[in-house]
């Protein structure tokens, strides 16, 4: 009973846990489920807004840059010869131009001397050059070069103008300005020099920048795509055609750059996934920290709580189980367990003592109640010391105790029984042989083997009640062994008449007898002599006494 109440206590406390866990999991996996449903739309506005504003740094810088070398060949004008002298003129003196040109391009060469430009020089109308003009540009260009150059002035206001793209050739940007009626400034940096100027930071390696024109041809790309066109979502983007946010392969962002130029940044929405995953991976690491550290505190909590109900529990069941006074099981505990055992042991031999405390209504009536309890008190204690824990030891009534022990095998389970049956009266009677006493105290004993004699509990009970009958009625202070085949016809008689007495039926053939093996010396078993008249005539007065004793 307290082994079932035990696991009662202990489903009731997993499935406590369990539930708790259960729950726990549900609102880590709600919240997490929210949360990420949050984070989605955080993550993506905030990746937007931070492109944007990156987009508009960048655009800034690119200006920054842009009105740095127009400033630059504004500083051309500083010297009235540099913007006045016509090399096209038919009256100029040859030493004198020479002279003149060799000074104009002193004076240009000092101020492109701090920055990166490929060009920096002047055309006249007849493709005179004077200053740094490249042989890539010459050789582009060849023999129209002042037209080319003058075509690409694209304000009128200031005769000035950005270009790139000449033949389709996106590695340079031109700026052209133009000096007087017959020249013009010629002003190229590559391309691949905006790199450190538009340049995006660590946590955003995934963003593309794009400088295009007006025509979406790319001039600048950082990631290596000159003289191409842009994606044609980026481009849909731009123009204002609107794309679902979560369809768009692109988050893109653009901000006007110069005259006719814009500058496109944009991230794929794959970063945008992985960004969302590292999220969603934190955020379910921490709701599974979370629902781990409340489930450890469930378990602490309900170990801190059940361990004392467990503990109530245990006691109550003990006490339920176990007869207080002797320490071993009560009746009813001692028949469940014992009908379990025979259930599971019907390939081993077993036996069943019942063992009577000879006389005991007189103890009390001399010595008191208090003198009877410990008396029984230490029959329990000799029982428990005398049988492993193996065995099932209960007291089933007032001064009558059972023992349901195992035998080692069938060969010699007479004599094991015997020997422990003997052992049990001679511990017994040790116990008091050193106390004054004025009534001697034995104890009397009845066995019956398992299987052998029944193959139930009540059987094996009602035969080893026999037994011990057949000990009481032959003297007491001895065992008897119930199918022991010694004296049938001995046996036969003595157990009709007791059942005669007790039950008022008489049962049919006994299958055998055990003759009483004698362990007192004041009164030794005869097991050849046959019962006697005198014998006969008093076992009705035996008997009477033995349901005397039986009810105390």
């Amino acid at each position: 009973m307290m082994r079932d109440d035990k696991k009662r206590l202990r489903l009731i406390s997993i499935s406590m846990t369990v539930c708790y866990a259960l729950v726990i999991i549900f609102i880590a996996v709600a919240l997490s489920s929210v949360t990420i449903t949050q984070t989605d739309t955080i993550v993506r506005d905030n990746i937007g807004a931070l492109s944007a504003e990156l987009n508009s740094q960048m655009t800034m810088n690119v200006n920054n840059y842009l009105t740095r070398c127009e400033s630059t060949a504004t500083l051309v004008f500083a010297s009235e010869e540099n913007y006045t002298y016509d090399a096209t003129d038919p009256a100029n003196d040859p030493y004198e131009a020479l002279n003149t040109e060799a000074r104009i391009s002193d004076n240009l060469f000092n101020l492109c001397i701090m920055e990166n430009f490929v060009d920096f020089g002047i055309v006249y109308s007849n493709n005179h050059v004077v200053g740094k003009i490249s042989h890539g540009t010459k050789d582009k260009m060849g023999d129209l070069i002042y037209n080319d150059l003058s075509a690409m002035i694209s304000r009128p206001n200031t005769q000035d103008g950005w270009y790139s793209g000449f033949n389709d050739d996106y590695k340079r940007i031109y700026y052209v300005k133009r000096l007087n009626e017959n020249a013009v400034l010629a002003v190229s940096v590559y391309s691949a020099e905006l790199e450190n100027i538009v340049e995006s930071p660590d946590s955003m390696r995934s963003m593309a920048v794009r400088l295009v024109d007006k025509e979406m041809n790319i001039i600048y790309s950082s990631i290596g795509e000159n003289n191409t066109i842009l994606p044609r979502e980026i481009k849909e983007r731009i123009r204002g055609n609107v794309i679902d946010p979560n369809e768009a392969e692109y988050i893109v962002s653009a901000n006007q750059c110069g005259d006719d130029w814009m500058l496109v940044t944009s991230i794929p929405t794959q970063y945008l996934l992985e960004t969302k995953n590292e999220a969603q991976r934190r955020i379910i690491s921490i709701a599974a920290f979370a629902a781990l550290i409340a489930l450890v505190l469930d378990i602490v909590i309900s170990l801190i709580f059940t361990n004392p109900i467990n503990n109530i529990v245990i006691s109550l069941g003990r006490k339920a189980d176990y007869d207080q006074l002797t320490g071993i099981l009560n009746k009813r505990s001692f028949e469940d367990r014992t009908i379990r055992a025979i259930a599971s042991s019907k390939k081993s031999v077993h036996a069943m003592m019942l063992i009577d405390i000879d006389d005991f209504k007189g103890i009390n009536d001399s010595f008191g109640h208090t003198a009877g309890d410990d008396v029984l008190s230490m029959m329990g204690s000799l029982i428990r010391k005398s049988f492993p824990e193996s065995d099932i030891l209960g007291r089933i009534g007032g001064d009558e105790f059972c023992v349901f022990t195992k035998m080692g095998g069938y060969d010699n389970a007479w004599s094991e029984i015997s020997s422990k049956c003997a052992l049990m009266c001679e511990s017994f009677n040790g116990m008091f042989a050193d106390k004054a006493q004025t009534r001697r105290l034995s104890c009397s004993i009845g066995a019956a083997l398992f299987p052998f004699d029944a193959d139930t509990f009540e059987e094996l009970y009602k035969n080893a009640d026999k037994a011990l009958y057949i000990s009481k009625r032959s003297g007491k202070n001895r065992f008897s062994l119930f199918g022991e085949k010694r004296d049938a016809e001995k046996f036969r008689a003595l157990t009709e008449e007791m059942e005669g007495i007790k039950d008022g039926a008489s049962r049919d053939n006994a299958s055998a007898e055990t003759q009483p093996a004698d362990t007192s010396a004041d009164t030794p078993a005869d097991t050849d002599t046959a019962q006697t008249a005198e014998e006969n005539t008093s076992a009705a007065e035996t008997a009477a006494d033995k349901e005397a004793e039986d009810e105390e």
